[in-house]
């Protein structure tokens, strides 16, 4: 940058000089003056130009980074949804319509009911990553996302589906421990 100032101040007293010049005509003198102050107009121009490429290839990048830092941290959180479906399907679910068919045909198996009782209350919690788009959002760069529509589809997931979701596994977690407690856990202490 300095480089490129003292270049620019270097035109800058070569324009006045040839405006100062006694040794020249009137006329040489504005040729020399316009010349100098063209060459400043576009050296000013270049540089300027080339500074906003660099800072929009700068933000394309930092948008392209953030942009696949949040698609990896979809298909974790995504391993993280399909891990808590796959554990209420092959656990409690299994367990209560075992309990349940056990129950309407009036054929308990209580070692399995009292083996497996803990399907009762075992849990799952589901906390999804919000440190990228936390991250992104709070320095202010969500702006260099270019695609809108994709923007405000990150936005609305990251603002209201996910936490959409892990209030609605918190809520189905309290549900389930009262349910234990309202009509089993009473019973057994």
């Amino acid at each position: 940058m300095e480089a490129e100032e003292e270049k620019l101040l270097e035109h800058a007293k070569n324009a006045v000089h040839a405006l100062t010049d006694k040794k020249q005509k009137w006329s040489k003198k504005i040729g020399s003056f316009l010349l100098e102050i063209l060459v400043i107009v576009i050296a000013v121009n270049l540089t300027i130009w080339f500074h906003n490429w660099n800072d929009k290839k700068h933000e394309r990048e930092l948008e392209k980074e953030f942009l696949i830092g949040i698609r990896e941290n979809l298909i974790g959180n995504m391993d993280i949804t399909n891990s808590i479906t796959d554990f209420y399907k092959n656990n409690p679910l299994v367990y209560y319509d075992s309990v349940i068919a056990q129950i309407n045909s009036n054929k308990i198996n209580a070692h399995y009911v009292d083996s497996l009782s803990f399907e009762l209350i075992i849990n799952t919690t589901q906390n999804y990553d919000y440190s990228i788009f936390q991250s992104f959002s709070s320095a202010g760069n969500l702006r260099l996302v270019e695609n809108k529509k994709l923007l405000n589809e990150i936005m609305y997931l990251y603002s209201n589906d996910l936490p959409f979701n892990e209030r609605y596994n918190k809520e189905v977690t309290a549900k389930r421990i009262d349910g234990f407690e309202k009509y089993i856990g009473y019973k057994i202490g």
